[in-house]
């Protein structure tokens, strides 16, 4: 059931090569470690499927694109949210009604 995906993007491979390196203080890798886990969120989102959501701007109504929304109802708990990151319980506010994005 377990799937390996490996990340080949030249800038994640860049980051994991500074990050590697002895010469590479705590601050730098905490940093790297940061920026590796924000490109590495790009790759695993690129195929969200995206629905037209009615928005209202400054100048008028329009349609835009945005990932496909559920309410926090339609998952258990366990799995994480965009927001909470999934560590709340259920008898927490945060997850009365609210609406959230699972994550993949």
């Amino acid at each position: 059931m377990s799937k390996v995906v490996v990340m080949d993007h030249p800038l994640i491979q860049h980051k994991l090569t500074m990050l590697r390196d002895i010469n590479t203080g705590s601050k730098d890798f905490r940093d790297l470690v940061k920026e590796i886990s924000m490109l590495m969120a790009y790759e695993m989102t690129r195929e969200l499927t995206l629905e037209d959501v009615e928005i209202e701007t400054p100048l008028c109504k329009m349609n835009s694109e945005s990932p496909g929304r559920k309410k926090t109802g339609d998952y258990s708990h366990s799995e994480g949210r965009i927001g909470h990151g999934g560590r709340c319980a259920s008898t927490d506010s945060c997850c009365q009604g609210g609406s959230y994005w699972p994550v993949p």
